[in-house]
């Protein structure tokens, strides 16, 4: 019966030790934390381009109409 307690003590303590090894290691949730910086950056980004593209669409249009070429 002892021998089965042993066997059992030692069986939980190599999983307790793989469970803090899984779970403990932080550097996976330093590469989750740049990839979300990196994809909200990406969305501001890409938000901004589009607003300044239609922007400068505009701009170069009223520029164009004004110096008597291309009506749109």
């Amino acid at each position: 019966m002892l021998e089965i307690g042993v066997r059992l003590h030692l069986l939980g303590t190599w999983l307790a030790g793989k469970v803090n090894r899984v779970f403990g290691d932080e550097r996976g949730t330093t590469v989750a934390e740049y990839a979300l910086v990196l994809v909200l950056v990406s969305v501001a980004v890409i938000g901004v381009l589009t607003t300044l593209g239609t922007t400068l669409k505009d701009k170069i249009m009223a520029i164009v109409t004004k110096l008597g070429g291309v009506n749109p």
